[in-house]
């Protein structure tokens, strides 16, 4: 037997006719216990308590919605990343105007490669060089900046160590600058 009703919660009335219009499922019929009262077939649902949870739900999708756009922030909250691209800048900001205050008083050719074998430097680099460098470098750090977000995103640890090595790096690559305008000028 199809029952026929909308997708609306019956009221007690209609279950205790539904009830009692069904036929039996078993060879001998089953008296029904009478009611007590209404109320026995109503459920009661504290109003407040649900609407309180459905509000702190709603609460923490919109965080966790907000956290998604801005998960650029636990990124800068390490101090390594902070430190990679500070020194990286630098470094650029290092070579471009030394090289542009520099650039009349170097040679020709620069020393920027060292042979360990014959223990002299190659004065085979032009000085065009010195301004090409931190167009590459800029190159190499949003690379790098790249590969360190994503990773982050799945392996936090890792992602702040290649920043801190970067950052060392950087500080090698610093005193490597001093010595190539030092040695040239």
């Amino acid at each position: 037997m199809k029952i026929n009703r909308p997708l609306i919660n019956p009221t007690p009335k209609e279950i205790e006719d539904e009830y009692q219009h069904m036929p039996s499922r078993t060879s001998t019929p089953i008296q029904q216990a009478p009611l007590r009262s209404r109320e026995q077939l109503t459920l009661r649902v504290d109003n407040r308590e649900l609407r309180l949870k459905q509000m702190f739900g709603s609460y923490k999708q919109k965080l966790k919605k907000r956290l998604d756009v801005l998960e650029v922030s636990p990124f800068w909250k390490n101090p390594g990343v902070s430190f990679m691209a500070v020194s990286y800048f630098f470094n650029i900001l290092l070579l471009f105007i030394g090289g542009i205050f520099a650039f009349n008083n170097l040679p020709p050719n620069i020393q920027l490669f060292y042979d360990p074998i014959q223990k002299t430097w190659f004065r085979d680099q032009d000085k065009s060089l010195i301004l090409l460098m931190p167009v590459f470098l800029a190159c190499f750090f949003f690379i790098q900046f790249r590969l360190v977000n994503f990773i982050f995103r799945n392996d936090k640890r890792l992602g702040v160590t290649i920043a801190w090595i970067a950052t060392y790096l950087n500080i090698v690559l610093l005193v490597a600058i001093s010595q190539i305008y030092r040695l040239n000028t």
